[in-house]
């Protein structure tokens, strides 16, 4: 496992268990005490985990959902809006569009409602806008809800 990898699966047994010690790292990954120590003190460094006696824990993060509400609060706001008016321009009535999720997706979804086109989505922060705007023609895709991306996919197995 390369330092990047193993990083990346530290912060992702952070994520889960907010706190590790170098005693859970050694055995978590089979590294060495100074090496333990270094990974806590390189991801400590860039902020990414507060370094702790004897560990590390996960640094609060405010997550920021965006709504129709908030929507142009995203990054790179004005870009995605020409992106989604580009698309829209593509999409002639009587069409069915497929649409995933994401602050860009949205916002395409946005800019077709009230047209006579299709939407066919798993993402239900765009279905339910389109619903609430009395879209017509808004087909949801089945599946299980993945609630980390307000989805739904094909079932894990």
């Amino acid at each position: 496992m390369t330092e990047a990898q193993r990083h990346g699966a530290i912060l992702e047994l952070l994520h889960h268990k907010r706190h590790v010690t170098v005693a859970n790292l050694i055995e978590e990954f089979d590294i060495s005490p100074a090496t333990a120590r270094r990974d806590i003190n390189k991801l400590n460094d860039s902020g990414k985990i507060r370094k702790v006696r004897n560990g590390a824990e996960a640094i609060a993060q405010e997550k920021t959902f965006w709504s129709p509400f908030n929507i142009h609060h995203a990054s790179n706001i004005d870009e995605k809006v020409r992106i989604a008016q580009a698309a829209a321009a593509l999409c002639q009535p009587g069409e069915s569009v497929v649409i995933n999720c994401g602050s860009t997706a949205f916002l395409l979804g946005q800019e077709i409602c009230g047209q006579d086109i299709q939407v066919i989505t798993n993402y239900f922060p765009l279905a339910n806008y389109l619903i609430e705007e009395e879209h017509d023609g808004v087909v949801i895709i089945g599946g299980q809800y993945n609630k980390t991306q307000s989805i739904t996919l094909a079932p894990a197995r």
